[in-house]
């Protein structure tokens, strides 16, 4: 079963979102049938078993709210510390290095515009 995850800003009436922007390089997660490549969706499935294992919060949830993307940007941002070089495998794939730290920034950018991640399956 496939997973791909959405940011999403929870407004009030009359509020409308942030564009979210990235500088150079921009981020490139690996990308699910419905969702794109990069900023603001990705494929969930590639990545849940490492946040999962880093932070103990599941992907797999309809909505994340940012508190928690705050925890899991953490996670992930001690993870690396640890291991600066390191690629994760999982059982559907690798995460390169490269792939963890967009995961990162792309997670702890949203989180701090008070963005959550929707989940569908």
């Amino acid at each position: 079963m496939g997973l791909d995850c959405y940011f999403v800003k929870l407004c009030a009436p009359g509020e409308t979102a942030p564009v979210v922007e990235f500088d150079e390089p921009k981020p490139n997660l690996i990308g699910g049938m419905l969702s794109g490549h990069g900023e603001g969706s990705f494929r969930g499935k590639a990545y849940a078993d490492f946040v999962e294992e880093t932070s103990g919060i599941s992907l797999y949830q309809e909505f994340i709210y940012p508190g928690d993307l705050d925890r899991i940007a953490e996670a992930i941002a001690e993870w690396l510390s640890m291991n600066p070089e390191s690629d994760y495998d999982s059982e559907y794939g690798t995460n390169s290095n490269a792939d963890i730290k967009d995961l990162h920034r792309v997670i702890l950018t949203y989180a701090s515009h008070g963005f959550g991640l929707h989940g569908w399956w």
